[in-house]
């Protein structure tokens, strides 16, 4: 079955890593999150997949609502996705508050202000 196609979420295959670009957070957040994550959860249920980079654009702030949000569901999906590296993209410090609040089980997590830097370092070619 082919995937969704959701207004605020795009998704490729770039090697072994799933790259997810949210281009509305907040939309995203609102109206397409629980599309998002089941998208998310199985791109990670390939075998290929090694790892998984999402690139937020335009992101202004994570309120407390969306920081609870990433702290339990991003970190059961991150926990559970048999990947090993897992990456966040934003600019500024969003992508490392993203990351403080995902707890990615036994998956290395990272913060990048560059999507491509993201999936190299995903890749594993450190």
């Amino acid at each position: 079955m082919p995937a969704p196609e959701l207004e605020t979420l795009s998704h490729e295959t770039r090697g072994s890593v799933a790259v997810f670009e949210v281009n509305d957070w907040e939309q995203h957040f609102n109206e397409e999150i629980d599309q998002g994550e089941a998208l998310y959860d199985e791109a990670v249920g390939d075998p290929e997949i090694t790892g998984t980079v999402v690139a937020f654009e335009e992101i202004q702030s994570l309120g407390s609502e969306m920081q609870s949000h990433l702290s339990d569901a991003w970190s059961g999906l991150a926990s559970a996705a048999p990947v090993d590296r897992i990456a966040y993209v934003a600019d500024g410090i969003t992508a490392m508050a993203v990351q403080a609040n995902v707890d990615g089980g036994e998956s290395t997590v990272e913060s990048f202000e560059d999507l491509d830097a993201a999936v190299e370092w995903a890749q594993g070619d450190d």
